[in-house]
């Protein structure tokens, strides 16, 4: 079932405050001050940071509750860094919990846990999961708003979908990328963005006034607070994304990388890290992939949780409508309501001109 549990002062960052998340374990929203037992035979913790024993990048802490439950607390993942406090939740075994950094998912997502881990003695970056929950939502999500794609490039958006989550999941988390991958052969634009704060991707087909090319193309858009944003396009040919985001680290990140796919929606992703032992790299086959885990090395880094979600509304579309002449505007809303579609992920919002022009009168107050 569901457990919610209130928060009590969810805007307290002080000495004795707490970082409020939700976390996507039995359906639970939690946020609570102080010390306790939540409903059924789930305990709920809290911490003072000043007793975690552990780094705050990429370590974990594990907390001993007063019941049979463990929980290792992800730090890197709080809503906010800089709070004294962390609490986690858990039932009796052991759980991974996490949290974005500036907002946090739908509880009703299923997000895919993405697990980093660092290939010893090779100097690889190892990012995996299993996106069938992922799948879940964004076909969902194709449903609510009527949105209908051919089964090849629904294929192709997927896997985009899967190649920017593990991207993300191996880059610092207050980054955000969005890769449009222009194809001219099916003629259309594949388009992926995401986040780690909270781990949040989304993504859509374009294949209307979509512009011709001598080749294709993937271009590729990184910003990061305090950072110039990054640009690149690379060129390439074919419709396997997982070549051209290969190709793209080559080229743009100057860091050889390798993804596969493996049963079950499983993708797995190698990037390159200093000292690389490059012919290991390179050398990886479909093959290698079920030894990996028992012939190498492998040291866990970091858990992190990604769902698909935009994040979008029609109050955040109404800005776009604000650029258009009066003339338009009034042809938009000629029978008194209109059709808008985010550019991210195709979501449709049928919204009455009455309410556009509260929204205009609010916004100019």
């Amino acid at each position: 079932g569901s457990i919610s549990i209130t928060a009590l002062d969810p805007t307290d960052a002080g000495p004795d405050g707490f970082a409020d998340a939700i976390y996507n374990f039995a359906n639970i929203t939690a946020g609570v001050q102080g010390t306790g037992t939540g409903a059924g035979s789930f305990a709920v913790a809290i911490a003072a940071s000043q007793r975690l024993n552990a780094a705050t990048n990429l370590g974990s802490a594990s907390l001993a509750l007063t019941t049979n439950a463990a929980v290792t607390l992800s730090l890197s993942q709080l809503l906010r860094p800089s709070s004294s406090v962390a609490r986690a939740i858990g039932g009796s075994g052991t759980v991974v919990v996490n949290g974005g950094l500036t907002g946090s998912l739908d509880s009703n997502l299923s997000p895919v846990e993405v697990k980093s881990w660092f290939v010893r003695e090779r100097n690889v970056l190892l990012a995996r999961a299993k996106f069938s929950p992922l799948y879940v939502d964004y076909y969902l999500h194709l449903m609510q708003h009527g949105i209908r794609y051919e089964e090849s490039a629904d294929l192709m958006l997927k896997e985009a979908l899967a190649a920017m989550t593990l991207h993300l999941c191996s880059r610092p988390q207050d980054e955000t990328c969005a890769w449009t991958i222009n194809l001219q052969e099916p003629l259309m634009n594949l388009f992926v963005t995401g986040g780690s704060r909270p781990g949040r991707v989304t993504g859509r087909i374009f294949t209307e006034d979509v512009k011709k090319a001598d080749t294709d193309l993937f271009i590729s858009q990184t910003s990061r607070p305090d950072h110039q944003t990054r640009q690149s396009v690379v060129a390439f040919q074919g419709t396997d994304l997982f070549v051209a985001a290969e190709l793209f680290y080559q080229q743009s990140e100057q860091r050889p990388t390798r993804l596969f796919r493996l049963p079950d929606e499983e993708f797995w992703m190698f990037t390159a890290q200093p000292d690389c032992d490059l012919p290991w790299l390179e050398g990886l086959t479909d093959e290698h992939m079920p030894e990996i885990e028992r012939v190498e090395k492998l040291s866990l880094l970091e858990t992190r949780f990604y769902g698909f979600e935009c994040g979008c509304s029609v109050d955040r579309l109404y800005p776009l409508l604000t650029r258009l002449p009066a003339d338009d505007l009034a042809e938009i809303f000629s029978d008194g309501y209109a059709k808008i579609t985010c550019p991210r992920c195709a979501a449709v919002f049928n919204t009455p001109k009455s309410h556009f022009e509260d929204w205009q009168r609010s916004a100019a107050s």
